[in-house]
Parts: C-alpha cells; structure tokens; sequence
C-alpha cells in the first residue's frame, strides 16, 4: 500500500523522533529517530510552507526474486536480468513531433538514425552502487558524458543513450541520467550507493539526419489534454502511456524515440505518446 498522510495528534514523532515523549531517548525503543519535533514538525506549518507539496509513486514491480529490478549484486555480469536490449539490423527509424508544451512553439530536432548490428547492456563491476569512470578511477571529465535530467528509472536512462550518437553507456540515480560518450567508452568505475553505471555494447550511432521538426502547444498546450477528431474522441489505441516520467522533457524525449508518434499529453508521472495516423486535432480543458 503506498500513502501519503500527516499527523495531528503527535506529528509523526513515533516514526523519526524520540516517543512516547514522556520517554527518556535513551530507553530501549523511545529513540527511532533525528526528528527534533517541535513546531516545525507541526502539519499545520508544513501545510502553510509547502502547500503544493506532492509525491510521485512511479515504477512499482510485482515479481520473483531477482526479475524486477536491472541488476542485483553477485549476479552473472554477462546476463542480468531485464538488461538486454536488442537493436534490429538495419534499421531505420523516423519520428515526426508535434506536441502540446506549455510555451512558445520552438524548433527542435528530428533524428534518423541507423543500427548495423546486435547489441546489449552490460554492467560494469556488478553496475549497481556503482559510478561510471573513463580511465581510471579518479578519470571524471564533464565532456565525458550528456547529462539528462529528469528521468525516472534506468530503463529511460538506457533508451536515452541507445538514441543519442556516439552513447557509450549510462550512469543513473535519482532521476540523473549521464549519457556518456567517451570514445573509449567507461573504463573504470567507483563505489557510490544508489548509482547504477551500464556499457553499451551495442551499435554505436554514428549518423544523425536533422529534419525540420516543431513542438506545437495545441489550443495553448498548458491546462489542455489531447484529443483525437473531436473533444469527445479519445481512444486508448490513439496512445500508449508512459508512467513515471517527472517532466515534460522526459515526456518528449520518449516520443522521439517512439515509432510514429505524433506528439505527447503530459501530467507529472503520467505521460501519453499519440501515435494517432491523424495526430492530435482536438483538446479538452484539465488542469494540470
């Protein structure tokens, strides 16, 4: 069960502070943990300093041991789980973009990129709690990678890198994705909890073919979903939903990379990829 909830009556102290408060803090049980309490733990001010507070529960997985997460510690470096991504032979692929945004239209880019052979992810020195390095160890360069903000699981991270030319590999944590594109590729790498770095094994894109393309706000874009012929058509087969992406850049980014796709609707942690033959020609007013 996910929730999310305050507490009026002992503002949450049984879970981060010391409690029962009649309680010395150190008897066994009454320390659980450095929560000072006081007026700023008080919902009432935490509703007053941050009243559009919200949380995103994104990438939940139900499965066996082992099968829902990219990598786990001591296993095999050449197969983990769910890592393995396939790229066709000879393959082209051409995205047209028009999407709702809430700002002025603006110019971007279309790619067509071509793979030439199979490839995979690789782990590198087990992957996870791990930073990505060039060379060595200490070998960090910021023109060694693209950083890519704003992404919300390592999978998204991945196919960020797969579309970008001269991508090595990954490093990601907490919605940061570094795409690297370090000719020798990640040579080394560092202890750091909470990272994940993977070597792309896979075909190198090496050709990008800019085509004129617009992002284009649909009836002003901002506060409108998308909609089919008419206000009223809506069918799931118009799109497939991408959960868990935090912004709009996420959110565009994946249509990029998306077969056919004719432009994007976009709430935080929900984003819809419109593949519609006849894109996107209506909009409802929703906030949000």
């Amino acid at each position: 069960a996910f929730s999310l909830w305050d507490d009026i009556d002992v503002h949450m102290m049984w879970l981060d502070s010391c409690y029962p408060e009649d309680k010395p803090c150190s008897d066994p049980g009454v320390h659980r943990g450095m929560c000072p309490g006081g007026e700023e733990s008080a919902p009432q001010n935490v509703r007053r300093k941050h009243t559009f507070g919200h949380v995103i529960f994104a990438n939940a997985a139900v499965g066996e041991i082992g099968t829902t997460q990219s990598v786990y510690p001591g296993s095999p470096v050449t197969s983990p789980p769910s890592t393995t991504a396939t790229m066709p032979t000879e393959t082209t692929t051409t995205t047209e973009l028009t999407a709702t945004m809430p700002t002025e239209t603006s110019t971007t880019t279309q790619l067509t990129t071509t793979g030439t052979s199979t490839g995979a992810w690789e782990p590198v020195d087990g992957g996870e709690g791990r930073a990505c390095r060039g060379a060595s160890r200490s070998d960090n360069k910021p023109q060694y990678y693209k950083l890519v903000r704003g992404i919300a699981s390592l999978e998204d991270c991945q196919m960020h890198c797969a579309a970008t030319a001269g991508c090595r590999g990954v490093e990601f944590s907490r919605q940061r994705c570094e795409v690297w594109l370090r000719a020798e590729g990640i040579e080394a790498t560092i202890a750091l909890p909470g990272f994940t770095c993977m070597r792309y094994d896979g075909p190198v894109v090496t050709t990008t073919t800019p085509m004129v393309g617009t992002w284009s706000p649909v009836d002003g874009g901002d506060g409108r979903a998308c909609r089919g012929a008419s206000s009223s058509d809506n069918s799931a087969d118009y799109y497939t939903v991408v959960p868990g992406l935090v912004n709009l850049d996420a959110c565009k980014a994946r249509c990029q990379i998306t077969d056919g796709c004719q432009g994007v609707e976009f709430k935080i942690g929900r984003c819809e990829i419109w593949t519609r033959p006849g894109g996107i020609q209506a909009s409802i007013p929703l906030t949000g």
